[in-house]
């Protein structure tokens, strides 16, 4: 495994997998433009405290726990990267599953999300 954090690892998965998506303009839903490293380093503490919320609120022990946490996951960073309005959205449960798909069919991710998972519910 590489010396990158795990949580940006995954978000720019996550990112690729959306990469089809037309650009936004810089300075909107993200917040106002500065350097790439400054607003990927504030996205990520953003997501990280959003995540552990509702991390917390998943039983990664249950059946289903494992599921839910990365689905969890998938929706801080949609909502964190396409603002909360998304979360109205009907096809945003759709856009959920085709990201966990994604992530779920490359093995060394879904276990390193998972492993990330249960490092945040640790802490």
């Amino acid at each position: 495994m590489s010396g990158i954090d795990p949580t940006q690892r995954l978000i720019a998965q996550i990112r690729a997998a959306l990469s089809t998506r037309p650009e936004r303009p810089r300075g909107t839903a993200a917040g106002p433009s500065g350097s790439a490293a400054a607003r990927n380093k504030d996205a990520i503490q953003r997501i990280s405290q959003d995540l552990r919320g509702a991390i917390r609120a998943v039983d990664l022990e249950n059946e289903d726990g494992p599921r839910r946490g990365r689905r969890a996951f998938i929706e801080v960073v949609l909502l964190d990267e396409f603002g909360v309005s998304l979360a109205n959205d009907p096809r945003f449960p759709q856009i959920v599953d085709k990201v966990e798909a994604v992530i779920v069919g490359e093995e060394e991710l879904r276990l390193e999300l998972d492993s990330l998972l249960q490092q945040i519910v640790a802490t």
